[in-house]
């Protein structure tokens, strides 16, 4: 216990300042699109208005303007994400179940790949720096089923001759609020990191 409890508070240090960023950035994804949908919403209502004009006689007509969003005044949350940077750490950390299994599936899946002389070798450059620990809030998940594969991959990865050892480890009980108020989300049972801890 004592030691999922060290470890907790070592990924609570690595994720500083990911969950400010994250949420900074999907509280300004979410004005922008409420932004869109008034600005659809008015379209359609001067659509509507339109084509109700010409059913309209003249002496009934009113006026109607449409304002657009002001543009130059700036939400202070706008201000700070345009100098908002995001940490460091945003670049080597994957956040949640499918996430994390989709990188260890490529991960085992380029380790055991046979490159021939005919394959085009500067498709795989892209490729992201393996995974190197996985955390997972075991006794937070319910049901079990939805990270029983894990180990399994993570031993699939192990078993390649030649790639980075990766660490699968537990973190306490209740520890899954604790992490997914860290890195800005709802929910986070599993997080991976592709650096060494």
């Amino acid at each position: 216990m004592n030691i999922q409890n060290l470890a907790l508070a070592k990924v609570m240090i690595m994720l500083d300042g990911v969950g400010i960023y994250n949420t900074a950035k999907s509280d300004e994804n979410r004005k922008r699109k409420r932004q869109a949908k008034s600005k659809s919403n008015s379209i359609v209502k001067r659509q509507k208005l339109d084509m109700g004009d010409s059913l309209v006689p003249d002496s009934e007509e009113q006026p109607t303007t449409i304002t657009p969003p002001d543009t130059q005044s700036q939400s202070p949350l706008e201000q700070t994400l345009r100098h908002l940077v995001p940490p460091p750490m945003m670049l080597h950390v994957t956040i949640g179940i499918n996430e994390v299994t989709k990188r260890l599936e490529t991960q085992a899946q380029r380790a055991r790949s046979v490159i021939r002389a005919s394959d085009n070798v500067e498709a795989d450059v892209e490729a992201v720096a393996p995974i190197r620990v996985v955390f997972v809030c075991r006794d937070d998940v319910n049901p079990l089923i939805l990270i029983n594969h894990l180990p399994h991959l993570v031993a699939a990865v192990n078993s390649i001759p030649g790639s980075p050892e990766v660490k699968l480890v537990p973190l306490p009980k209740g520890s899954e609020s604790t992490v997914a108020g860290a890195v800005g989300v709802k929910r986070a049972a599993v997080i991976a990191f592709d650096v060494s801890t």
